[in-house]
């Protein structure tokens, strides 16, 4: 039978596999695509990713053919941009790195009974000091998927991709929409699944947190017993 540390154990792994996912795959995305008939298949995306070697992915699509391009930061000259991502991501591998020490801590100091006892017996207290890991470790993730709400600002400070009458009223000042010109070219700007994981994995971590404060005192041992 799965007690609390067996839940609270399942909730911080799922957090921090949340966390890893996000951290490899892209936050953030515009595209456009062609209405008119003589024109509907073409289509472009544009696929942010944070990468040591490279931070913007480009998918182009014409007639069913489609081809990529990678361009650094540097390349695509979206140094506020990728000042917004990397601080962003930065945040979120710290939260990653700590979820993964949360969740053995779980499983190390609560859940199995023999190790929870010598902790217990040397570290008063241990349960808070899980706790405080935890906190800190969400905190660390909310902090970095609200900042990175403002990555349009950047996108408008560098102005590379904010030049021209329209695209100024896009992605230049808002996270998420979708618009279509007088040309029927339909574009969309917003999150991706990296930003999606990092929101989402707000939950499981704060269920698991919730889970280590109900601890109940063992009458059996000196210390608390999550599954007592």
């Amino acid at each position: 039978m799965c007690h609390r540390a067996c839940f609270a154990f399942c909730f911080a792994l799922s957090f921090f596999l949340l966390l890893f996912i996000a951290f490899f795959t892209p936050w953030y995305s515009l595209w456009s695509y062609y209405t008119g008939k003589e024109h509907h298949d073409s289509s472009y995306f544009l696929l942010f990713y944070f990468k040591i070697w490279s931070g913007a992915e480009y998918y182009v699509g014409k007639e069913k053919h489609t081809m990529s391009e990678w361009s650094t930061w540097s390349e695509a000259d979206v140094k506020h941009a990728e000042g917004y991502y990397v601080a962003a991501l930065v945040l979120t591998g710290l939260a990653a790195l700590g979820a993964l020490l949360y969740t053995l801590l779980i499983v190390v100091g609560l859940w199995h009974r023999t190790t929870a006892a010598r902790i217990h017996e040397r570290i008063a207290g241990f349960k808070w000091i899980v706790l405080g890991v935890g906190m800190a470790v969400l905190v660390f993730n909310i902090v970095g998927w609200a900042s990175f709400i403002g990555f349009p600002m950047g996108l408008n400070e560098d102005e590379l991709m904010c030049s021209g009458k329209n695209a100024g009223k896009r992605w230049c000042h808002s996270f998420l929409g979708s618009d279509t010109d007088s040309f029927d070219i339909n574009y969309a700007w917003g999150p991706n699944a990296g930003w999606v994981c990092a929101v989402i994995a707000t939950v499981p971590g704060l269920i698991s947190l919730l889970l280590v404060a109900m601890v109940r005192r063992s009458s059996l041992h000196a210390y608390d017993a999550i599954n007592a």
